[in-house]
C-alpha cells in the first residue's frame, strides 16, 4: 500500500501542524479500482519523536482515522483534496459543528472555503460562491456581541476576549477595507510596533485588504525597498501574498511581476527563496493561456529569470488550473447558485 510522506510546518508561534499523505511517484496515477476506496484513506499510524530544548525525547502518534467515523475535521481536510462534491459535503458537516470554537478546525474550514472560492477569481459567478461561504461562517459571527464591542473597544485588556481568534484576521481585513486610508495608516502603525508574530501577521494581512490600488502598489514597493525597515525582510513574501489574495490586487499583480521584474530581482537578488515566493504570489491570479505565454516570455527574456525553476512549476500548475476551470467551473457555479437561491 506504499508509505507516507510526513510534513511538519509551523502553525503559529506555539504550535506545529503535522500532516501525512501517501507517496506516489506519479501523483496523477489512478489506483486499481478495487483499491480506490480504502478504509483508512491511505493513511498510517505514524510514530513521531520530538524534543523541546534539552528535555527528554518524547513519542506521540499521528493516527489515521477510519472513514466511517463522524470526524468533521478529517472530512474537511480530506474534502479539500477531493472533488467539489466532497468539498460541499465536508463543509455541510462543518455547519453541524457550530458549537465548536477551537482555532484549528475553523481555520482549516475557512482555508478550504477560500481555496475553492478563489477558483472563481473576479468572475460574476463568484458572488454566489462568496454568499455561500458567508452563510457557513455566520454561526461564528453570530456569537459576537457587537453592542459589547462598541462599549468596550477601547479597553485593550479585553481585546482577546471580545474577538474570537479564528475571526481576528478577517475582522482586521474588513476594518481596513471599510475604513479606508485612515484605517490603513493605523494598522500600519500597529504592525510596526507589534512584537507578537501571529498578531503581526494578522495586521500585515489587513494591510493587503485595502481597496485603493495605489496604496496596495505602494505597499509592494515598500516591501521591495530594502533601504528602509518598514517591511521586515521575512515579511516580504507575506506582503505579496496578502495583496494577491485581494481581488483588487489580483487584477494588477501579474502585470506588476511582468513590468517590475527587474526591480524585484535587483532588490532581492541575494534572497533566492524570497524571489520565488514573490513570483508565486504574483502568479496566483493567472486565468488565461495568454498570461501563461507572457510568463514563459518573462522566463526566457527577464533579467536572470531563467535561474528560477519556480516559473516552470507555476506554468505547470497554471495549466492544470485552467484545465480544472474548464472541467468544473460551470458545475460548481451552478451548485453555489442553487444553494444561494434555495434559501
Amino acid at each position: 500500500m506504499g508509505y507516507p510522506i510526513v510534513t511538519v510546518e509551523s502553525f503559529n508561534s506555539t504550535a506545529l501542524k503535522i500532516t501525512q499523505k501517501r507517496y506516489k511517484a506519479n501523483p496523477k496515477a489512478l489506483e486499481p479500482k478495487k483499491y480506490q476506496h480504502p478504509s483508512y484513506g491511505f493513511k498510517w499510524n505514524v510514530p513521531i519523536w520530538y524534543q523541546e530544548g534539552q528535555q527528554e525525547v518524547k513519542l506521540v502518534w499521528l493516527k489515521r482515522v477510519y472513514l466511517n467515523e463522524k470526524n468533521y475535521f478529517y472530512e474537511i481536510l480530506r474534502a479539500r483534496r477531493q472533488s467539489y462534491r466532497r468539498f460541499a459535503r465536508g463543509v455541510h458537516q462543518q455547519r453541524s459543528t457550530s458549537e465548536l470554537q477551537e482555532y484549528l478546525p475553523w481555520s482549516e474550514a475557512i482555508f478550504s472555503l477560500e481555496e475553492v472560492v478563489g477558483k472563481f477569481g473576479n468572475e460574476p459567478e463568484s458572488k454566489f460562491a462568496k454568499h455561500y461561504a458567508r452563510s457557513l461562517l455566520k454561526t461564528m459571527y453570530d456569537q459576537i456581541d457587537f453592542s459589547y464591542i462598541s462599549k468596550h473597544y477601547k479597553d485593550d485588556g479585553l481585546f482577546f476576549e471580545i474577538l474570537a481568534a479564528p475571526l481576528r484576521a478577517n475582522t482586521y481585513c474588513y476594518g481596513v477595507k471599510e475604513g479606508g486610508h485612515s484605517a490603513f495608516e493605523k494598522v500600519m502603525e500597529l504592525y510596526r510596533t507589534e512584537n507578537v508574530q501571529l498578531e503581526s501577521g494578522h495586521l500585515l494581512r489587513a494591510l493587503g485588504c485595502h481597496n485603493d490600488v495605489t496604496s496596495l502598489k505602494t505597499l509592494l514597493l515598500l516591501a521591495l525597498d530594502r533601504n528602509t525597515s518598514v517591511i521586515r525582510l521575512q515579511d516580504v513574501v507575506a506582503v505579496f501574498r496578502y495583496v494577491s489574495n485581494n481581488p483588487i490586487g489580483q487584477e494588477f499583480m501579474f502585470n506588476f511581476l511582468i513590468e517590475r521584474w527587474s526591480d524585484i530581482y535587483k532588490s532581492l537578488s541575494t534572497e533566492h527563496s524570497i524571489v520565488v515566493g514573490v513570483i508565486s504570489a504574483c502568479s496566483v491570479g493567472i486565468r488565461s493561456e495568454q498570461q501563461v505565454e507572457q510568463l514563459k516570455q518573462l522566463q526566457r527574456n527577464g533579467l536572470h529569470a531563467d535561474e528560477f525553476g519556480e516559473f516552470d512549476k507555476i506554468i505547470e500548475k497554471t495549466e492544470e488550473k485552467l484545465n480544472w476551470i474548464k472541467k468544473h467551473f460551470r458545475k460548481l457555479a451552478d451548485f453555489f447558485e442553487n444553494q444561494t437561491t434555495s434559501r
